[in-house]
């Protein structure tokens, strides 16, 4: 890994772990995010590669109209869906088959930046439910 690789990601992962600086962010390099707000009804969140889709089709199956915000992967989702009690859902999976998992992923795609599993684990607090994957298989 190079000098400007290193600084690239280190600089990402900072912008990532606050809901501000990652909603600017994700306008500037135009990816379009829906952040979880007021109006949301359940936010689902977790490492990548954690079982986030099948989760989310299992709520939108089970329950009609209800707002749910997804597949964001950062600290700043978490923390923005706590600072508007929004209910949420951070999936959960064994370090690692999901750091593997996304290893052969990125591998594939030619994308090397990720996100350390770590920062996950030091922002869950009390206000979230845990539940595994494994239950709803």
């Amino acid at each position: 890994m190079n000098y400007k690789m290193i600084i690239r990601y280190n600089v990402e992962d900072i912008i990532k772990r606050y809901p501000y600086t990652y909603q600017l962010y994700s306008r500037i390099v135009g990816n379009d995010i829906e952040m979880p707000n007021k109006n949301t009804d359940l936010h689902i969140t977790g490492f990548p590669r954690s079982a986030t889709t099948l989760m989310l089709y299992i709520f939108r199956e089970s329950v009609q109209n209800i707002k749910v915000t997804s597949h964001i992967h950062t600290i700043a989702d978490l923390k923005k869906a706590i600072s508007e009690n929004v209910c949420t859902v951070v999936m959960l999976r064994d370090p690692m088959e999901s750091v593997s998992s996304s290893v052969v992923k990125r591998r594939s795609e030619n994308n090397e930046s990720g996100q350390p599993i770590s920062n996950f684990n030091d922002e869950i607090t009390k206000k979230i439910c845990f539940l595994s994957c494994q239950n709803y298989i």
